[in-house]
């Protein structure tokens, strides 16, 4: 059984990608690791983007309308972005708050 076959116990295969790290200079990273770390800050810019516009939106509405009610706050923070950009083109022409969320 060849070395980069065998299952090393968790400690000696820290110390192995330690030994690896100190040798090269470099940070081990594996493939499959750096696949998972671009998909995690991808989710996070989506996500990110869309908790700003909830806010922006809750903004607009609290401006327009005054304070918002918890419903409001409720399905702000469960939409998605396709729904908050509905919202944020009706709130143009709501006449109350609940015409926004139509």
């Amino acid at each position: 059984m060849s070395a980069s076959s065998r299952e090393l116990p968790e400690p000696a295969f820290e110390n192995a990608i330690q030994q690896i790290e100190e040798e090269t200079g470099m940070s081990y990273v594996a493939s499959i690791e750096r696949v998972r770390l671009k998909r995690e800050r991808e989710e996070g810019k989506v996500e990110g983007k869309t908790e700003g516009y909830a806010a922006l939106l809750s903004t607009q509405i609290a401006r327009k309308f005054g304070t918002l009610p918890d419903w409001a706050k409720v399905r702000l923070v469960a939409a998605d972005d396709i729904t908050l950009n509905r919202w944020a083109e009706q709130i143009l022409d709501a006449q109350r708050i609940e015409d926004v969320f139509k």
